[in-house]
């Protein structure tokens, strides 16, 4: 019997490896002899040391070469997380481990966003449909079909876990994509649990002040998170974060009745997440105050493109 997750608090991030308190020490050890003084700086790694700490504050003030301290790696273990995001996530610059359905049966397992779930008329017929197809998938495996192939009787929705494995300077381009207002999904959550669990560990667990320089310098909340304007698509036109931006074209979609709306108010309420000062600031507004670009007479929206599509009419008798 399939289990379906309301939204994505199911899903669980941790950091198994990274640099840690040894960022500094391992920039240090490699970038000495690069260093422009005459005489080359010493072998040993000393935090207190004056030349030591001028070349970390060269790195970080851009008049050195900083390609190992970007090129030093964050790993995470990602679990639970939807095949839908899967897909995504393993667009981005990174190395992933990811269990195969091509070998095992598919688990009946699936996330889905918080307003679908909460309407128990979509529900209704998606649990009829789930069960219809775990049903077929059930017979594939007796008929003894090749799991490779019998994966492909399921829903996309089905969580999977992996590892993930950044570069430094991949993971701020990854996670500031990923978290602009125009991705409100399930992927921009996953990002979100990465950073924050690298902000604890960095809170908790470094104590080498050469090394917090180097990470405050690396990975600030403004390279990676991102509540500015997005113009690359029209799916929200930002409205999430703004209420004076107007595009050319109003946004595809009306903010105010998406699941990842609701995944912001649970964040927020339960700490889970990483939210900027202008998200809470969103979340805490009335209702009357919220603000779309949003328009659902224009033809290009789905509550309109819907209508044309062939399969509409088999379904609709109007």
């Amino acid at each position: 019997m399939g289990t379906f997750h309301n939204g994505y608090e199911n899903i669980k991030v941790t950091l198994i490896n990274w640099p840690g308190n040894d960022i500094a020490k391992n920039v240090y050890e490699f970038g000495r002899l690069s260093h422009d003084f005459y005489e080359p700086l010493k072998e040993d790694y000393d935090v207190n040391s004056v030349d030591c700490q001028k070349l970390i504050d060269k790195i970080v003030e851009g008049t050195t070469l900083p390609k190992f301290a970007l090129n030093q790696r964050f790993e995470f273990r990602i679990e639970n997380i939807s095949r839908i995001c899967l897909a995504q996530i393993t667009r981005d610059s990174a190395i992933f481990a990811s269990a195969s359905t091509g070998v095992f049966p598919m688990t009946q397992d699936f996330n889905i966003p918080m307003n679908i779930y909460a309407d128990d008329e979509i529900m209704e017929k998606l649990n009829a449909a789930q069960k219809l197809l775990e049903e077929a998938y059930i017979i594939a495996c007796e008929k003894e079909y090749p799991t490779i192939e019998s994966r492909y009787i399921g829903l996309h929705a089905q969580t999977i876990s992996l590892t993930a494995s950044y570069t430094i300077s991949d993971f701020v381009r990854s996670c500031y994509s990923r978290t602009s207002s125009n991705f409100c999904d399930e992927c921009n959550y996953v990002y979100r649990l990465m950073y924050r669990a690298l902000m604890k560990a960095i809170l908790y667990d470094v104590l080498d002040v050469n090394s917090i320089k180097l990470y405050n310098w690396l990975i600030p909340e403004n390279k990676c998170i991102n509540d500015e304007i997005y113009k690359r698509e029209r799916l929200y036109n930002s409205d999430f974060t703004s209420d004076i931006y107007k595009p050319a074209l109003p946004a595809l979609n009306d903010w105010r009745k998406s699941g990842w709306r609701m995944e912001l108010r649970r964040m927020y309420e339960k700490g889970t997440g990483w939210l900027t000062e202008k998200e809470i600031h969103l979340i805490l507004q009335d209702d009357e105050r919220t603000h779309t670009t949003y328009d659902n007479s224009r033809p290009d929206v789905a509550v309109n493109m819907i209508k044309t599509m062939p399969y509409y009419k088999e379904h609709r008798n109007d």
